[in-house]
């Protein structure tokens, strides 16, 4: 026997093996088209007004029908002269048959849905507080134009995430500042202006805003997550282009600890807009006016992402940056006005 022979019976019997249900699938007259013509015979229970629905001959309808029973080896329908019954086998196979059928639509309707960015999965990394402010508005409004998207979240500090986007373990990324990103597009997206966190009964308390003349003799506390490490730094930047020392000190806990720090007396802070609700009664919040206290915030990510929730997710983002700027302008103008 040759080695096709061979091949095809079983090592340990003379039986033959049995084929793969998919090579049959495709060697057979079991096509969506076929299944669909014995559904229609068996929901109007006439192979002419079945042909009349899919709109073909009725004989057509009828050497489908008879190639599928010929496959299986059972009949669907009984005719007789008034029509068409379903047989038990039948029956049973049209049940089946319509499953299949409502399974293969949702399928199609989740990729259709996935591709227009209205299903799937955002990985999202950020370093700021979601609060209040631009972050807190556009998850807001995304989540509730993308019910159906699930959103992952992932803290970190600016390279961690930087990292994470590039290795597309993360969708996009929210950080501080400006510059160039090798393999990572980038976009500014919105600003927030620093304010001084100081304690209720602070001299400085009284001032309608500060510059960083006025604050350089404190002493600044942040915590250690990733957004105090960044306030930090603008600290010692600007310390260091007014040549004077920076009195810092880190401590290992919440923001919100924090603030309530400040509010005994331990020292002040920096909170950027999008925080300033989470500072307690017993704190004063005074705007620092330099042009590098507005602080840019950019969306980062990988230009190799296919991600159509992203896709929609930038779009949004884009629409609410646009809108918050002609507000600004707007404001700005009314100002000018007045002046």
């Amino acid at each position: 026997m040759g080695p096709v022979a061979d091949d095809y019976f079983a090592d340990d019997q003379n039986e033959p093996r049995k084929r793969p249900v998919v090579d049959d699938f495709y060697a057979s007259p079991v096509d969506l088209g076929s299944l669909a013509h014995a559904l229609e015979v068996g929901e109007h229970l006439s192979f002419r007004r079945a042909a009349a629905t899919l709109g073909v001959q009725q004989s057509a309808v009828s050497q489908r029908i008879r190639r599928l029973e010929d496959y299986l080896g059972v009949s669907l329908f009984e005719r007789h002269s008034r029509g068409v019954r379903v047989t038990t086998a039948g029956d049973r196979f049209l049940r089946q048959v319509r499953a299949l059928f409502g399974q293969l639509d949702l399928a199609i309707d989740g990729a259709r849905a996935a591709g227009r960015g209205e299903q799937g999965e955002l990985r999202i990394g950020l370093l700021t507080s979601l609060s209040g402010g631009f972050l807190s508005g556009l998850i807001r409004r995304y989540a509730g134009d993308h019910p159906n998207v699930r959103i992952g979240w992932r803290e970190g500090a600016r390279r961690t995430l930087i990292n994470e986007v590039r290795a597309h373990r993360l969708d996009v990324a929210f950080i501080m500042g400006d510059g160039a990103i090798d393999g990572c597009d980038t976009e500014e997206l919105w600003r927030e202006r620093l304010h001084v966190a100081l304690p209720k009964n602070h001299e400085l308390a009284t001032r309608d805003s500060l510059g960083w003349a006025d604050l350089l003799g404190e002493r600044f506390i942040f915590s250690e997550d990733p957004a105090g490490v960044q306030l930090h730094d603008h600290v010692v930047a600007c310390a260091a282009q007014a040549n004077r020392p920076a009195r810092i000190e880190r401590e290992a806990v919440s923001q919100e600890t924090l603030l309530n720090l400040v509010a005994l007396g331990y020292g002040v802070s920096l909170v950027l807009d999008g925080g300033l609700a989470a500072a307690p009664a017993e704190t004063v919040l005074r705007p620092l006016t330099d042009d590098r206290d507005a602080v840019r915030f950019r969306a980062v990510w990988s230009p190799s992402t296919d991600n159509p929730a992203l896709r929609r997710f930038l779009s949004t983002a884009r629409i609410i940056s646009a809108a918050m700027r002609r507000t600004s302008g707007k404001a700005a103008g009314s100002d000018r006005i007045g002046e």
